[in-house]
C-alpha cells in the first residue's frame, strides 16, 4: 500500500521537484480515489438524490469550488483514526509546493440532525503563518440557519501540513481531480485533502455510528464559510444527506427506517439510539447494551439477565421482591395489589403513572387510562379502546413493533400492515410491494393492497378459515380435499360438522336436514333453491307469509293471487328441473 501511495504521488506532481518520501511521513493515509463517498442531496420536492454540484465561476480563482453529478463537488470519507474531506477546486491551490493560497477551504457538520444549526466545522486555512488544519465546536448557533456562524471552540490544530518533518505533516494536500471545468473552456481542476482525528470528535462526543450532515464551501478566514456555498446561504438547504462514518467508511444514510428510534440491552444495561444505514442498505440499530453489574435488591436489574432483584424474598410470588414492593407501596403480601387481573411483577414500568392520574401503575388497574383493565388490555400503556391485533400475537397494534407479525419491525417494515418478509420494492420508492397502489404482483385482478396473497394468485380470495390471509399463502390452510380434522377451521371437527368444508361454528341449520346453513343448497327447505326463493331462511312459501314479516321477502302466492309468470306451465317445467337438480345435488353431498 505505501508503495502504491508513493507512485500515486509522483503522478499527481509531476514536474514537481519533490521527494517521494514525503507521503511515506504522513501521520495517516489518504483513502484511493474510488474509496470516497460524494455528498448528496435529496430533493424534497422529486425525492430525487443526485450528487451535490456547484457551477464554475460564481466565485473567482483558487476559491471557486465545483462540480456536477459527474464530477461532484464535495466528498467524506473515514478509517479507524481520522475523517477525511474533499472538495473539487478550479485550479491549482498551492501556489508554492509547501503553501497554500492564502484562503480558507472547508466544511461545517452537524451530528444533532437540527438543520438550523451545525456543531463542528473544519478548515485548511492558507491565511495562518504557518498553514493549518483547524477543527472547531460551535457550541452556540447565533443566527440560525447560517452557515458562516462564527465557532467558539478551537478543538486541535494541524500546523504546517505541507512541509515534511512538521507536526501536522500531511494532514493536507492537492491531488489532481480528473476533470475539466468549466466546460466553455476546460482547465484542470484540482482537489484538496484535508482529515482530522476520529478522538476529536469521540472526545467531544460524537460516536462512531452518529448520523453526519455535511455542508461545504470557501472562507476569506481560517475560521468560518463565508463564500461559494452549493447555493443560497442557508444551512437547511445546503447541508447534505446524512451519511455514517466509522471506523470501515462512509455511508449515505437513505435505506427505509433511518432514524427511528430504537433501544437494545434491558435493565441497567438498556440504551437508546435510533435505525441507521449499513454498508448493504438495511436499517440497523445503532445502540449497544451496557455493561452488566452486580446485582442487588434495589428494584433494578443490575446484571441484565431480565430478572429484578433476583435472590431477594418474594412472599406472594408475584414476580417483585419484597424490598420491591415495599418501595413501590404494593402489598407484599398480594399478587395483584390493584385487582387488574395482572400480577404486581407482570404490571409494566410499575413504579411509573403512565397515565397521569396519581397512582402508580401497580396501583392503577387501568393504566393507560382507556376503560380497560390491565388485565384484558393487550396494550396496558397505550390506549387501544379496540384491542385492535393485526397479527393476532397478543399484543395490541398500538404497542405492537411488528403489526402484521413479519419479522421486520414496523420502524423499517416499508409496508407495517401486509405480510412482506423479504421487504420487496419493486420501484424502489420505500413502499413495499405488499401495498402498493395499483401494483398486482401476482396478476390475479386483485391489487396488491386489497389482495389476501399478493405472491400467489387468488382471483376469488379464497380465505377458508377467515384468517384474513389467502389460501396460498396461509401455511395454516389445508386444501378442501386433503385429510384434515377441521378442513374449515371453524372449531368443529369433521366428524360433527354438518358443514365440513363451510365454516359454520355455531352449526346453524333452519330446516334441520343436516345440512348447515352456510352450505344447504335449499336451506329452509321449501322446495325452492336459495338462490330464486325470496325468503331462503324462512320455510313459509305461501300465505300466510306476509312480505313485512320478513324484510325484503315476497310471498309466493297461490290460486287467482299467482303472476302471470307462475301461472304458465314453462314457469313450472323450470322450477320442478331446477328443484331436481338442487336435490340431486343434496343427495351427492351426502
Amino acid at each position: 500500500m505505501r508503495a502504491f501511495v508513493v507512485r500515486c504521488f509522483t503522478i499527481v506532481v509531476a514536474g514537481v521537484l519533490l521527494p517521494a518520501l514525503r507521503q511515506t511521513a504522513m501521520a495517516q493515509t489518504f483513502p484511493p480515489n474510488a474509496s470516497w463517498l460524494p455528498l448528496q442531496r435529496t430533493d424534497p420536492m422529486t425525492m430525487v438524490t443526485t450528487p451535490i454540484g456547484d457551477p464554475e465561476g460564481d466565485t473567482a480563482g483558487e476559491r471557486d469550488v465545483v462540480g456536477n453529478e459527474q464530477f461532484p463537488m464535495a466528498y467524506v470519507w473515514s478509517d479507524t483514526t481520522h475523517y477525511y474531506f474533499r472538495l473539487r477546486i478550479d485550479q491549482t491551490v498551492l501556489p508554492s509546493a509547501t503553501s497554500f493560497a492564502p484562503f480558507g477551504w472547508g466544511c461545517v457538520i452537524d451530528t444533532d440532525l437540527d438543520p438550523s444549526d451545525y456543531e463542528f466545522s473544519t478548515l485548511v486555512s492558507g491565511i495562518s503563518n504557518p498553514d493549518e488544519v483547524r477543527l472547531w465546536a460551535n457550541s452556540t448557533q447565533q443566527t440560525p440557519n447560517d452557515p458562516g456562524d462564527t465557532p467558539e471552540t478551537l478543538l486541535n490544530t494541524y500546523l504546517d501540513p505541507l512541509t515534511l518533518g512538521s507536526m501536522g505533516y500531511g494532514y493536507a494536500r492537492e491531488a489532481t481531480a480528473g476533470s475539466n471545468f468549466p466546460l466553455a473552456t476546460p482547465t484542470p481542476d484540482f482537489f484538496i485533502d484535508w482529515a482530522v482525528e476520529r478522538s476529536s470528535f469521540e472526545s467531544a462526543g460524537v460516536g462512531a455510528q452518529a448520523p453526519l450532515r455535511i455542508a461545504c464551501g470557501t472562507a476569506a478566514n481560517g475560521t468560518f464559510l463565508s463564500q461559494d456555498y452549493s447555493g443560497p446561504a442557508n444551512l437547511p438547504d445546503l447541508l447534505g444527506d446524512p451519511v455514517v462514518c466509522d471506523q470501515s467508511g462512509c455511508v449515505l444514510q437513505n435505506c427505509a427506517g433511518f432514524g427511528t428510534p430504537c433501544s437494545a440491552g434491558v435493565g441497567a444495561c438498556a440504551s437508546t439510539g435510533t435505525y441507521v444505514c449499513n454498508a448493504a442498505g438495511q436499517a440497523v440499530c445503532n445502540a449497544f447494551p451496557r455493561k452488566p453489574g452486580v446485582e442487588v435488591c434495589d428494584s433494578v436489574d443490575n446484571n441484565c439477565d431480565g430478572t429484578i432483584d433476583e435472590g431477594c424474598g418474594d412472599s406472594d410470588m408475584d414476580g417483585l421482591t419484597d424490598p420491591v414492593e415495599l418501595d413501590l407501596g404494593t402489598d407484599p403480601e398480594d399478587p395483584d395489589s390493584d385487582n387488574d387481573g395482572l400480577p404486581d411483577g407482570q404490571e409494566p414500568e410499575p413504579g411509573i403513572d403512565s397515565d397521569g392520574d396519581g397512582a402508580i401503575n401497580a396501583l392503577d388497574p387501568d393504566s393507560d387510562g382507556d376503560g380497560l383493565p390491565d388485565g384484558v388490555d393487550n396494550c396496558p400503556l397505550t390506549k387501544n379502546t379496540d384491542l385492535g391485533d393485526l397479527d393476532g400475537d397478543g399484543a395490541g397494534d398500538a404497542c405492537d413493533d411488528d403489526d402484521d407479525g413479519d419479522g421486520v419491525l414496523d420502524p423499517v417494515d416499508n409496508c407495517v400492515r401486509h405480510v412482506n418478509p423479504v421487504q420487496e420494492d419493486e420501484d424502489g420508492d420505500n413502499l413495499g410491494d405488499a401495498c402498493e397502489p395499483g401494483l398486482d404482483s401476482d396478476g390475479d385482478g386483485v391489487a396488491n393492497p386489497f389482495d389476501n396473497c399478493w405472491s400467489d394468485a387468488n382471483t376469488n380470495q379464497q380465505d377458508i378459515d377467515g384468517d384474513g390471509i389467502g389460501d396460498p399463502c396461509d401455511p395454516d390452510t389445508l386444501p378442501v380435499d386433503m385429510p384434515t380434522d377441521d378442513a374449515d377451521e371453524d372449531g368443529v371437527p369433521d366428524t360433527r360438522d354438518n358443514c365440513p368444508h363451510a365454516g359454520n361454528k355455531e352449526q346453524m341449520d333452519i330446516d334441520g336436514d343436516g345440512f348447515g346453513d352456510t352450505c344447504d343448497a335449499d336451506g329452509d327447505n321449501d322446495g325452492l333453491p336459495n338462490e330464486i326463493d325470496p325468503c331462503p331462511l324462512d320455510p313459509r312459501s305461501s300465505c300466510p307469509n306476509p312480505s313485512g314479516e320478513v324484510m325484503d321477502c315476497t310471498c309466493r302466492v297461490t290460486g287467482s293471487g299467482s303472476s302471470p309468470a307462475e301461472s304458465s306451465p314453462f314457469f313450472w317445467l323450470a322450477l320442478s328441473a331446477t328443484l331436481y337438480g338442487a336435490r340431486r345435488r343434496t343427495r351427492q353431498r351426502r
